[in-house]
């Protein structure tokens, strides 16, 4: 007995894999809902500023640098509530996202 797959697969239906239903279309592989998961993501910014030595001398110390810093600062992507950078097959794992996170330091020399 052969199963007809023409009327037993929706082309605009909700996708399954079901072996008993066609022997010649469920088990290929498709590209149907593949998504674009092209992203561009911020990681590192770091920036260090030196106070002139004109500034220094009149408070007697030798060097002054203030630095700023800033990791994973913007993640930009078509998927929405989705985070690109991990691999997506159905099973929640409960992962945290990854955290932004901002950093000052102030560096004196006498």
């Amino acid at each position: 007995m052969t199963v007809d797959s023409k009327n037993r697969i929706d082309k605009n239906g909700i996708p399954a894999i079901n072996y008993d239903l066609s022997a010649d279309y469920s088990n290929f592989t498709s590209d149907r809902f593949l998504q674009d998961a092209s992203y561009l993501i911020i990681k590192n910014i770091t920036l260090n500023y030196k106070l002139p030595k004109n500034l220094l001398s009149r408070i007697d110390v030798s060097s002054v640098s203030v630095n700023v810093s800033v990791e994973n600062l913007a993640t930009f992507t078509k998927l929405q509530g989705m985070n690109p950078q991990r691999s997506f097959n159905g099973i929640n794992d409960a992962a945290f996202v990854t955290a932004r996170i901002f950093s000052m330091g102030l560096n004196v020399k006498f």
